[in-house]
């Protein structure tokens, strides 16, 4: 498909009823977060990101739709974002704007026309994709995501990812390859505890390992009161960094996103079908191949977002040379204060 015919196209997918706002979804968490933690807000959180301004950028994951502009107030903001790029944040102080999305280089090729209430320290971002020639499933629309950029705490990162793939079923998202040591001193599991002692040693003072400790409790014992620790849900992941062949995210259909909390460090995650990390090899590596494996260095204290775009099968696809499928991943913040947010 040519660029004129793809112009042509996204003028046409423009009168499609786009889905979201930044004004609706202000004040919202994230559609499916898993995190448990309802956008991990507290006193501290907030006060770090109500900075005086708010900020937005926009995500441009729709594999046919051709470049885009973006106007705040009828002002180029954004100029010429093309295909799996992400504009860095562009900071706006509170108060209503103006917010439009048309095909770069001409204006009259709206997509999305939107009035918006930029809050003190809200942050968001606009998610271009589907397909500009594509069906009511899966044409092109735009969604508007709140990002949570508060810290996710010293040792720990938070991950949110944005199923983009036209052709692609739901999906797990699994661990192909976990760090080493979340701790980050590259200690392999078996190696043996920093004082020397082996791992069945009891402690100094004689007492086993398996002995409870001095309330009676049992170690894995729920709090007295029955419910799960503060700030997380009953089905929220563990602390510890997921083996190989665990889940990350589960279930992840197109136009859906849920976000993880991990422990920092060096990981290589595979796509497979959704319920694919429930059927395992003997070796703990899921039984059917990964759609696609992507690296992910997640730092202490850092939030990130990534997108599944392109095609899993490019040869069937509505467009020529359609892209294969592949997950862009960018950071958002470090430490709860925002990063640029934008691609190179």
């Amino acid at each position: 498909m040519t660029h004129s015919r793809r112009r042509d196209v996204l003028k046409a997918a423009g009168t499609v009823t786009l889905l979201g706002g930044l004004a609706g979804c202000a004040g919202q968490d994230d559609v499916g977060t898993g995190s448990g933690q309802e956008g991990n807000e507290t006193e501290d959180d907030d006060s770090d990101q109500r900075d005086g301004t708010g900020a937005f950028r926009v995500a441009h994951v729709s594999p046919d739709a051709p470049n885009v502009d973006i106007y705040v107030d009828e002002e180029p903001a954004i100029e010429d974002l093309g295909f799996r790029e992400i504009s860095p944040y562009e900071e706006l102080d509170p108060g209503p704007y103006q917010v439009q999305v048309t095909a770069a280089g001409d204006e009259e090729a709206v997509v999305y026309d939107e009035e918006t209430e930029i809050e003190d320290g809200t942050t968001n971002t606009a998610i271009a994709y589907g397909e500009a020639a594509g069906g009511p499933e899966n044409g092109f629309t735009v969604d508007v995501l709140e990002d949570d950029l508060s810290d996710p705490g010293d040792g720990m990162s938070r991950v949110r990812l944005f199923h983009a793939s036209p052709d692609a079923e739901a999906v797990d998202v699994v661990t192909t390859q976990p760090p080493e040591d979340a701790a980050g001193n590259g200690q392999p599991e078996d190696a043996p505890p920093e004082d020397g002692q082996p791992e069945d040693a009891p402690p100094e003072d004689g007492q086993p390992e398996d002995a409870p400790p001095e309330d009676g409790q049992p170690e894995d014992a729920p709090p007295e009161d029955g419910q799960p620790e503060e700030g997380q849900s009953e089905d929220a992941p563990p602390s510890e960094p997921p083996q190989q062949g665990g889940p990350l995210f589960a279930d992840i259909a197109f136009g859906e996103t849920d976000t993880r909390e991990i422990p920092a460090g060096e990981y290589t995650l595979g796509v497979v079908p959704a319920n694919g990390m429930e059927q395992q090899q003997e070796d703990g590596q899921p039984d059917q191949e990964p759609v696609a494996e992507f690296d992910l260095s997640a730092e202490s204290q850092s939030v990130y977002s990534a997108f599944a775009t392109g095609y899993v099968d490019p040869a069937e696809a509505i467009i020529d040379d359609a892209p294969e499928f592949e997950v862009l991943t960018v950071e958002d913040a470090q430490a709860g204060e925002r990063a640029d947010g934008g691609t190179e």
